[in-house]
């Protein structure tokens, strides 16, 4: 999953989904509310050299989570399947949230994918998360995607209420039997 779109040029610890608990959200792309960016912000995608403030920005808003543990090294690049968004200040271009997208298929249906939802401590409250999560849908409906998946640790209940205010439901966790295995996940039909 992450190896598509963030390959070796570095080393990823990912200990936030290892465990089985990952909980698995998903939503239809047919009607998204618009995106709204906050005063201040702006939206803008990955740029090359974007990758040290991107494992920054990561580190910064997991190191804050006291029950999860995450830490990023290395870099991160946009592929064909991939797009890396973030959330910059106007008044500085400070990169303050970020998230990445993947396109998937799930069953022989387009399925995009959220993953890495981040905003530093200091900017939380504000709805750049909700922006960030809208964009990315806009997006995936753009490149043809009909629905999106995304992982989330249930310990982690502001970004799991924001998931399910926007529209997001959960539908199992990862290893179990549900709509959503890739091709080549343990239990995954073939498409």
């Amino acid at each position: 999953m992450l190896s598509v779109l963030y390959p070796v040029l570095g080393f990823i610890t990912y200990r936030l989904f290892h465990a089985r608990r990952a909980l698995r959200m998903w939503r239809s792309l047919g009607d998204l509310p618009p995106v709204r960016v906050p005063a201040g912000y702006r939206l803008r995608a990955y740029r090359s050299g974007d990758e040290k403030s991107w494992v920054r920005l990561v580190n910064a808003a997991f190191a804050a989570e006291k029950r999860v543990s995450v830490r990023v090294r290395g870099a991160a690049f946009e592929g064909e399947r991939g797009r890396i968004l973030f959330v910059e200040r106007e008044a500085n271009g400070e990169l303050v949230g970020t998230t990445a997208l993947l396109g998937h298929w799930f069953d022989g249906r387009p399925v995009g994918q959220i993953e890495w939802l981040a905003v530093h401590p200091a900017h939380r409250g504000k709805g750049l998360g909700e922006a960030l999560v809208l964009a990315a849908l806009h997006d995936l409906r753009e490149r043809g995607q009909t629905e999106a998946l995304l992982e989330t640790h249930p310990a982690l209940t502001a970004a799991v209420r924001l998931y399910e205010r926007l529209g997001f439901t959960p539908v199992g966790r990862r290893g179990s039997v549900g709509p959503f295995r890739k091709s080549g996940e343990r239990g995954a039909s073939a498409g």
